[in-house]
């Protein structure tokens, strides 16, 4: 089983404003990063034990331009 994931920071828990949270500059960026990385990893730790031979993730957050 292959496993496709489209995240983004605006979804993962303990992210509370978008004003804040967001992006580069914003004061609590970092600590959302920290938290989608645990949380996409939490998952992905799921998907392999539930059988799955290969899972990619991408992160759907940004302002649309290559960084």
């Amino acid at each position: 089983m292959r496993i496709f994931v489209m995240t983004d920071l605006e979804g993962v828990a303990g992210v509370l404003n978008f004003a804040e949270w967001t992006g580069p500059g914003k004061p609590y960026y970092e600590v959302a990063r920290e938290f989608l990385t645990l949380e996409v990893n939490a998952a992905v730790d799921g998907f392999f034990a539930g059988g799955a031979a290969e899972v990619l993730v991408v992160d759907g957050h940004g302002p649309g331009e290559s960084m």
